[in-house]
Order: structure tokens, then sequence, then C-alpha cells
């Protein structure tokens, strides 16, 4: 009878003290109104926007920046060779101090006919075959050997270029055997240095600086 007594106390205490815990309730979640979504899609739409000209921006910035760096007068100031490599392959056109066109390529280095390495088979059969085309070109002018100087080739590309009608740095073997063809014949002492005015001498030498380099 007792713990009958006890059994029903327990249950009635138990039923008492759910019945003060309040419910729990369901977070409320809260729809944004299509007025807050508009604002929403606004801010987003000018932060695009606003990325899109700071980027537009930079980019004409920088062309703007190219253009001046070619078009600055110091910059002109400064040799053909460092005005074509500034301007590089696809820029402006430039020329020398006598008129000659130069080429990106060959300012920046760039062999055209391949790498030759010095002491190597190449490099050899490549001198070899400058000996014996000097051997002939000294034939062909009527230089005596003694009287070679590197005054003497610059003279002799100079008369083979005036008398084919063609660029000085343009002039080959070829050439020479075209000029003997013709039936050339160099006066005795006529391309020594010694038999050279100083103008001449000038001249030649203005002629020969940077042809390396000429289209």
């Amino acid at each position: 009878m007792a713990a009958t007594t006890r059994a029903r106390s327990k249950a009635q205490s138990t039923e008492v003290a759910r019945a003060q815990i309040p419910p729990t309730s369901s977070p409320t979640i809260t729809k944004p109104s299509k007025t807050t979504s508009m604002t929403i899609s606004k801010k987003a739409s000018a932060v695009r926007n606003h990325l899109k000209n700071t980027k537009a921006a930079a980019l004409n910035a920088t062309k703007s920046t190219s253009a001046k760096k070619l078009d600055s007068p110091s910059l002109f100031k400064t040799s053909p060779r460092s005005r074509c490599l500034a301007g590089g392959p696809k820029g402006p056109k430039v020329y020398d101090d006598l008129g000659f066109e130069l080429s990106y390529e060959a300012c920046a280095g760039i062999s055209r006919g391949g790498i030759c390495r010095p002491r190597g088979k190449k490099y050899y059969d490549m001198e070899d075959e400058r000996a014996r085309e000097r051997t002939r070109q000294r034939e062909i002018m009527g230089t005596e050997r003694n009287n070679v100087s590197a005054l003497t080739f610059m003279a002799w590309n100079d008369r083979v270029a005036r008398e084919l009608g063609i660029p000085y740095h343009k002039v080959e073997m070829k050439h020479f055997e075209e000029l003997a063809k013709r039936g050339f014949v160099g006066k005795e002492g006529e391309f020594e240095a010694v038999n050279m005015s100083e103008e001449e001498r000038n001249r030649l030498s203005k002629l020969c600086t940077g042809a390396a380099f000429r289209a």
C-alpha cells in the first residue's frame, strides 16, 4: 500500500514538472522581401561594374604609359638600336643616322642562321669559307695581301654597293663575282688605307657602323 502511494506521488511530481517546462518553439525563418532582394542585386551589380571600370582604367593607363615611353623625347636621344629594341618586334620602324631601316631580330641578337659554337666544326668551316672569300675578293679588287686592313674591307663593300646599286649592308660574295663578270678592275692602291683621305675614312666608318643591325 505504501509503495503504491509513493509511486503515485512520484508520477504526479513528474507531470507537474513537465507542465512547468515551456514548449520549445521552432525558429522562424523570415524570407527576404522583394524590396530587399532588389537592393542586394543592385549592390552586387554596382560592385561588378566598379571592378570592370577599374580593370579598364588600369589597362588604359598601361597603354598610355607604353605610348609615352615610345614618344618620349628622352628615348629618341638614345641610339637607334635602343629605340628599335624598345619598340619590340611589332613596333614602329626605326632608322639609323644614314636612313637605313633597322631589323629588330638583328638588334636583339637573334641569329637567322642558327647557333655557331666557337671551336666547333661548323665554326672552323665558316672561318675557312671566310678566308677563301677574302682571298677571292682581294683578287677581284686588285689589292695586295699585305696592304689589306679593316678600312680596305669597308672600301671594297662600298665600291661593290655603288657599282651594282645595292645597299652597303646587303653586299655578299656573289656580288663581288658579279662585279668581276662585268670586267671591273681596281686601281693599284685604290683601297689601301694610306691612300684614303680623312674624310673618306670617316665616311666609310659611318657607313659600316651599325650595318649588322640593318634590315
